[in-house]
């Protein structure tokens, strides 16, 4: 659909009209995966929606705590934002290029 608030409006104009929703995502790093899964809790996701865990495709993931999905549920993250941090060293292991933009 293209952003979370696009999404939202589908979802709200879906539980309006009686629809159930499922809620389906790509081969993503657990910081999109921990999005999402805090997306599909809201009330209209009905149906089962597909949140497999990225360690099942990636060598190890990029985030703390890594995503994890035990029996078909997933705990949601509670941290700060959307509740995960990155791990630098991991992520520079799928990085192809790195450009740095003044200092931090």
């Amino acid at each position: 659909i293209g952003s979370f608030a696009e999404s939202k409006r589908v979802h709200d104009a879906c539980v309006r009209a009686g629809i159930g929703i499922f809620g389906g995502g790509r081969l993503e790093t657990g910081i999109a995966k921990s999005a999402n899964a805090a997306f599909y809790a809201l009330s209209g996701f009905t149906d089962a929606s597909d949140i497999t865990p990225p360690i099942e495709y990636l060598e190890s993931d990029i985030i703390e705590p890594a995503f994890r999905v035990r029996a078909g549920i997933c705990d949601l993250p509670n941290g700060p934002g959307i509740g995960v941090s990155v791990v630098d060293g991991t992520l520079r292991l799928y990085e192809q290029e790195r450009f740095v933009i003044g200092t931090i």
